[in-house]
This record gives C-alpha cells, sequence and structure tokens, in this order.
C-alpha cells in the first residue's frame, strides 16, 4: 500500500473477502484506487503521459480484472438475481438481511457503467500496446504471456543467485537492460491505457464487482450453490471455466499492479536489483496467468488506440492537446 495515499484509497477486497471465504469464495482481485467521484475533463495533455503514473496503472488492473469477471457473468448475473427478487421470482424473505441487500444492489444500479461503457474501456485497456516485450504483438494476452514469463524468469533467476551464494553486486544482472527497458515500457502502456476517463470507469466497475461478488456469496440468493456454481448455471458455462476466469482475472490483477508498485523504481537510476525482487514478488500471480490459458488461441485486435473519455454522461475519444 502507498504510504502517500493510505488514508483515501478505496479497497476491494477485506471484509468483502472474509464473507466468501466459507462459500467458495471469488478471488475478487484487491486493487488501491484513489477515490474518484467524478470524470475529469474530456482532454488528455500528452505531457501527462510521459512518466508511468502509478494511479493510472491500477486504473488499468481493475479494468484488465474486469476483462474476465464479465466472461465470467459477474456483473450480469448479480444484476439477473436483484431483477429476479424485484419481480418477486427469488424466494427471498422481504424482511431479511439478503432482501436488504438486494434492494441496496438495485438501488446503486444507476451509479454504475452499462456492459457497453465497461467494455469501452476494457478494450482499451487490454489492447495490445505495440511497445517493449514484442513489436507487432496483437493477440490480447501475447504481451502479457511474455511479461508473466519474464517475472518467471526473473524470480529463478534470483533463487539461484542466492541458492549459490554469490556476492549481492552481481545480483544486479538477474534483470538484464532489455528486461529493465521492456517492464518500463509495459508500465507506461498500462499507465497510458489509465488516462483519461479510466480511473472513474474503474472506480465504477471495482464498486460494482465488489457488490456483485458480495450478493453472490449469499446462499439465499443462489439457492444454496457455491458463487462459482451459480455463475457456471447463470452463464451455461462449467464449473471449472468459472474457475479458470476467476483465476486469470486475480493474476493478471496481481501482475500489472507490481508494476504500479515499482513506479519510484521505474525512474530511479541504478534500482535495477530492487526492481526484479519487486518483480519476483508476483510470481505466483505469473505461474497462475501460465496455468489458465484458454483452451482456444483468442482473437487478434489492430487498430488505432483511441483514450476514452466521458463528456456530459457520454463516452466519447478524449480530446488530445499537449497543452494543460
Amino acid at each position: 500500500m502507498s504510504s502517500r495515499s493510505a488514508n483515501t484509497l478505496f479497497i476491494v477486497g477485506g471484509a468483502v473477502a472474509a464473507l466468501l471465504v466459507d462459500h467458495g469464495a471469488l478471488a475478487l482481485p484487491s486493487v488501491e484506487l484513489a477515490p474518484v467521484t467524478s470524470p475529469p475533463a474530456p482532454v488528455v495533455v500528452t505531457g501527462t503521459l510521459a512518466t508511468p503514473s502509478a494511479d493510472r496503472i491500477r486504473a488499468s488492473a481493475v479494468l484488465h480484472a474486469a476483462r474476465y469477471q464479465e466472461q465470467m457473468g459477474l456483473f450480469r448475473c448479480a444484476d439477473a438475481a436483484a431483477d429476479a427478487f424485484a419481480a418477486g421470482k427469488l424466494s427471498v424473505p422481504s424482511k431479511s438481511p439478503t432482501a436488504d441487500r438486494l434492494r441496496a444492489y438495485a438501488s446503486a444500479r444507476p451509479g454504475r457503467l452499462d456492459a457497453a461503457t465497461r467494455g469501452a474501456f476494457v478494450a482499451v485497456a487490454t489492447a495490445p500496446s505495440q511497445l517493449g516485450l514484442e513489436k507487432g504483438v496483437v493477440a490480447p494476452d501475447a504481451q502479457m504471456e511474455a511479461y508473466a514469463a519474464l517475472v518467471r524468469d526473473v524470480a529463478a533467476s534470483l533463487d539461484a543467485f542466492r541458492d549459490q551464494n554469490v556476492a549481492g553486486s552481481s545480483e544486479r544482472d538477474s534483470l538484464s537492460d532489455h528486461a529493465v527497458f521492456a517492464v518500463n515500457e509495459l508500465a507506461l502502456s498500462a499507465s497510458v491505457r489509465g488516462a483519461g476517463g479510466a480511473a472513474f470507469a474503474a472506480s465504477r466497475i471495482a464498486g460494482h464487482a465488489r457488490d456483485a461478488a458480495a450478493l453472490l456469496a449469499d446462499p439465499l440468493v443462489t439457492g444454496g450453490a457455491s458463487p462459482f456454481e451459480h455463475l457456471a448455471a447463470c452463464t451455461k458455462q462449467s464449473v471449472g471455466e468459472v474457475k479458470r476466469l476467476d483465476r486469470r482475472a486475480d493474476a493478471v490483477t496481481a501482475l500489472v499492479n507490481v508494476l504500479a508498485e515499482s513506479e519510484a523504481l521505474l525512474t530511479t537510476r541504478g534500482s535495477r536489483r530492487a526492481l526484479a525482487r519487486k518483480l519476483a514478488t508476483s510470481v505466483a500471480a505469473a505461474r497462475d496467468w501460465a496455468a489458465t490459458k484458454p483452451s482456444a488461441p483468442e482473437a487478434a485486435s489492430s487498430g488505432k488506440l483511441v483514450l476514452l473519455c466521458f463528456d456530459a454522461g457520454k463516452v466519447v475519444p478524449c480530446k488530445v492537446t499537449g497543452t494543460p
């Protein structure tokens, strides 16, 4: 947790994670976001995109996770449960904590983003960057695959140094010039994709995910089924596929988040060793990412990156300018 913003963080997880633990818990990735109460002006100043921003990278992490939460059906299935209750089709006592939770979930709907808006911001956040790890990559996950492999290699290299009792000065070689460049470029790419209206979108999506997961943790909502079983039935997927997507969301969040946590190291000379150690902290996520590949390759994507902003409540391309 960043000390400079520890008093103003919007935390997804915590009490909700504890609530879920006994009922087949969804991972519900934990992301720390500075609170964003309203969209910024629909203008992006190019100078602000020149260096990685931890806050913008965290926004990208939320949007990366949302891609898999969408595929799991987290949002639409929770919405469907609230609709069923409102229509009298869900057998829940009207005076019960579950009913109160369903009503509160439904009442918050006007402040949430619809599926099309979520999808637009997710598409920007997860588009290949054409930077750093591999030039010309067009498959959405290919770049993250390369980054996860780099994290695993760095962690193995650090382990080798420790096992061989090599002098600390040699540890700097565990992160090559190419790797440092690649990580910096990937962090900058994630930061750029978190610009414009992305932080506001991420805050709304994170809140929606938190509320949806809490709703589906209630056995009266799911008819006694676990959240995974309920989502599988709702989306007509297997329980195994829902669990894969859940792990995928958790893994990508950790992988992108470590870039945010490395913000100072990315812009400081002589910090290669510390950066290698920081990257290695996400090796479990890198292994999870590798273990949860989809059975079929994803479709390629192409096209010019267009940052999105909000203007009078509508999603529009940001106006990019060189002056504040």
